[in-house]
């Protein structure tokens, strides 16, 4: 019987650790949207057909 708070504890702040974790994801995600939209917002105003593709997650291009 002593068990059943402890695990209960346990949900509760891995649940919480899950909230954190994506609230921080989706501000980074956001962040790299807003950054993203700026580029293309400059590369439009200084003429570029199209907007600079960012490079790649495995670092080719």
């Amino acid at each position: 019987m002593e068990n059943k708070p402890d695990q209960n504890l346990f949900r509760e702040v891995h649940r919480k650790v899950q909230d954190i974790r994506d609230k921080a994801r989706k501000n980074r995600d956001d962040a790299v949207q807003r950054s993203q939209k700026v580029a293309e917002d400059e590369a439009q105003k200084e003429g570029f057909d199209r907007p600079a593709s960012p490079p790649s997650e495995d670092g080719s291009q």
